[in-house]
């Protein structure tokens, strides 16, 4: 089988449903496949900034009244996700504006208390691109995952002003305030909806908060930028505690031999450096299947 083949663990994140036929069926098909596995549902609560989609607590520059809308009503959204964790399965949300990520934190409070997941299994809530300060709290009371593309703070930084007004501008992408607020900050790099970024390049993006141009004035809230150690857990460890894997991100007995070998300590490096970094070789599984 093509599962069988494959040099990579996937998790598979299907439509999250009341009825959740499916995902038992996909658990099932792949109940012994360490490669791929049912990961969890997934649900979209909004859309996006850039087309005045995302879900906001306040209206958008130049209205009055809209706000953005949920992709599914609120109270539908609260139930598939008390329905995800009553079966045991963790669920993904994408929430980007700030009611709809206000929204997913009380939820997952609320689920994680009445039905709390198994070990190893956790929600996740992705992207919180636009973040009300107030809300920090909140982190504390989900054991939800907080995952983040460090790309998405520097594509047309340089427009969010006119998508959701400078106050709430000044206030995106706070990558280190999660941190500071305790949050399992994990990285992605959001393939294929953006297209050719490296986790390198995300290290570098987060603890840079500089474009690939790498210059100091050509950057977005360096204030938020974090340090390359944490930066590293977050595109590891804590990116396969997103997926719902514990046998993976990180060197230990017991994992998987997945790993990536580059040709210099990214710790030991100035973060201006890491975009000259490259990966000597990549092992899955302990087989070689790439060296430079």
């Amino acid at each position: 089988a093509i599962a069988d083949e494959v040099t990579a663990r996937v998790s598979i994140f299907p439509a999250m449903q009341m009825q959740h036929t499916r995902i038992n069926k996909i658990k099932a098909m792949f109940a012994d496949n360490q490669r791929v596995i049912l990961g969890g549902g997934k649900q979209f609560y909004d859309g996006v900034t850039s087309t005045q989609t995302a879900y906001l607590k306040a209206p958008y520059p130049g209205s009055s009244a809209h706000c953005g809308e949920p992709l599914l009503p609120n109270e539908v959204l609260h139930d598939l996700i008390f329905k995800a964790n009553q079966i045991g399965q963790p669920i993904r949300v994408h929430a980007i504006g700030d009611q709809a990520v206000h929204n997913t934190l009380i939820y997952f409070a609320a689920a994680n208390a009445k039905y709390p997941l198994p070990a190893g299994k956790v929600n996740t809530i992705e992207h919180l691109e636009v973040f009300d300060p107030t809300d920090i709290d909140l982190i504390r009371d989900t054991k939800a995952i907080v995952s983040v593309q460090p790309s998405h703070a520097l594509i047309e930084y340089d427009t969010l002003d006119a998508e959701v007004g400078p106050e709430r501008s000044k206030e995106m992408f706070p990558t280190k305030d999660f941190l500071d607020a305790g949050a399992t900050l994990a990285f992605g790099t959001d393939a294929p909806v953006v297209l050719d970024t490296t986790p390198l390049q995300a290290i570098f993006f987060a603890t840079t908060r500089r474009t690939l141009a790498n210059q100091a004035d050509d950057c977005f809230r360096p204030e938020q930028a974090i340090d390359t150690a944490s930066a590293l857990v977050a595109h590891t460890l804590n990116a396969a505690k997103a997926i719902q894997r514990q046998d993976i991100g990180a060197i230990k007995v017991g994992n998987y031999a997945d790993l990536a070998v580059l040709d210099t300590n990214i710790l030991d490096i100035p973060v201006t450096d890491l975009l000259q970094v490259k990966v000597s070789a990549t092992f899955f599984n302990g087989e070689l299947v790439f060296e430079n």
